[in-house]
């Protein structure tokens, strides 16, 4: 709706289901203006200077090699052209942090997705390394307290075990793990005050820019 009867745009996600659900609610805005494409963003090449903005939503921790992902970003950028994309800081998500803790007890090392871009700092040297000026980063508290413990440990061991970067785990034998678990859920409800548990959601929204008149940044 924003880019009009004249703009496009494109989508690019790993997941199929992602994209399904994308394509339902893009149909049931009757919108014709937008392209979906299935692919591995970091192996997935536009032609330089194809667009207008590139935004990432949450996802680009995910990516094996960031700083590569940005300078291919700032080729992709039309001169001035805007990148944006959301992450969060170091010490997010706690309970991510107890995980990972209680992991090393183990002899697995996991490590912290939100390492890379965990400050404003490092945004802002990663973006400039790339080549982009005009670097904004916003940062958000979109945190919450929780009084609802198990449910915390719960959705804390699911969303880090099954993860990229925690799945490592299920290596461990079946008396192991089940003894991590409850040594993490046990962890988790440790963290509880008289307010429940503190779920930091520190956010960056970092934008920067293309330069109208650029070096191509090998």
């Amino acid at each position: 709706k924003i880019v009009g009867a004249s703009g496009a745009v494109v989508g690019v996600d790993i997941s199929s289901g992602m994209l399904n659900l994308a394509q339902r609610k893009v149909k049931a805005e009757g919108l014709n203006n937008i392209e979906f494409i299935e692919a591995d963003a970091e192996n997935f090449n536009f032609q330089d200077n194809s667009f207008d903005r590139i935004l990432c939503s949450s996802a680009i921790v995910y990516l094996t090699d960031i700083p590569a992902a940005l300078r291919q970003w700032y080729r992709f950028l039309k001169p001035g052209g805007l990148v944006g994309f959301s992450c969060f800081a170091a010490n997010a998500f706690p309970t991510g942090g107890l995980f990972r803790e209680k992991a090393r007890d183990y002899g697995i090392v996991i490590p912290n997705p939100n390492g890379p871009l965990g400050s404003p700092e490092k945004c802002h040297q990663l973006l400039t390394e790339a080549g982009f000026q005009d670097i904004n980063v916003k940062t958000d508290q979109l945190g919450y307290y929780s009084s609802d413990i198990k449910t915390v440990a719960a959705n804390s061991w699911r969303g880090n075990s099954k993860s990229a970067f925690g799945a490592e785990i299920f290596q461990l034998s079946p008396d192991k793990l089940a003894q991590f678990k409850n040594e993490f859920f046990a962890a988790v409800e440790r963290l509880a005050t008289a307010k429940g548990i503190w779920i930091d959601i520190t956010t960056f929204f970092v934008f920067a820019r293309k330069s109208v008149t650029f070096s191509i940044i090998k």
